[in-house]
């Protein structure tokens, strides 16, 4: 069995679907620390000839509180009307606009407040438009053992879980250890996208699953969650 896990984050760009297509499990880790400025409520549109931040706004709470607890705010400049209203100025002139719009809108304005239900629900929601059928779990809902972080707490689940082999996005190669895999009987991959990045200012970079869909189509995007390559781990 292939196991990757990932925060659920908000709308994430195509190498994150990409992830979740190539392996047979993938896990939501939504009982780890809530990371401020990370990806789990904001992502990039396009704006212009740039990209900007599209920020669902989370309620303040202490700063050990896990995803799995956290709530984005009612209302405000930051509220799910505003975020879909922020989205259509942005891509009303794209060519998949009503298609992609359609798609969006109710996902963006679902209703769900906690953030970890509003996310992996989005997620999960296109996972299905994109005819992704890989098994979706929670790391909540997976017994641990102990108190364990990082790549300790991510072997602890492959082993659970009975995996031979955990893929990660190739932005995490300096976290993991091959040989703590190796002790544990896994093998220890990289996933690298060879989707085209977006050639916006300050430099070119992936933007939301949003800006995809908006510039690309949901066909286009089917084809090319096979648009990666496998690096495996020397380190």
């Amino acid at each position: 069995m292939i196991v990757a896990a990932m925060q659920p984050y908000f709308f994430p760009y195509i190498g994150y679907f990409q992830l979740i297509h190539a392996v047979d499990a993938f896990i939501f880790l939504d009982d780890v620390q809530y990371i401020q400025r990370g990806w789990v409520n904001r992502n990039r549109i396009r704006y212009r000839d740039r990209w900007i931040w599209l920020t669902h706004a989370v309620e303040s709470a202490d700063r050990d509180l896990a995803i799995i607890d956290r709530q984005y705010v009612k209302s405000g400049v930051n509220s799910t009307a505003r975020l879909m209203g922020k989205i259509e100025e942005n891509y009303r002139n794209s060519s998949n606009f009503d298609q992609c719009s359609d798609l969006i809108r109710p996902l963006i304005e679902s209703g769900e407040r906690n953030v970890c239900q509003y996310n992996c629900q989005h997620v999960s929601a296109l996972c299905n438009e994109f005819g992704i059928e890989t098994k979706i779990l929670k790391s909540s809902e997976i017994k641990r053992k102990g108190e364990l972080r990082g790549q300790e707490r991510i072997i602890d689940l492959c082993k659970t879980l009975g995996a031979s082999t955990y893929i990660n996005p190739i932005g995490g190669l300096s976290l993991y250890q091959t040989s703590e895999f190796d002790e544990a009987g896994l093998k220890l991959n990289f996933l690298r996208s060879t989707y085209p990045l977006t050639d916006l200012s300050p430099e070119p970079s992936y933007l939301s699953i949003i800006d995809t869909l908006m510039m690309d189509s949901i066909e286009n995007v089917r084809l090319s969650l096979n648009s990666y390559e496998i690096i495996h781990s020397q380190r």
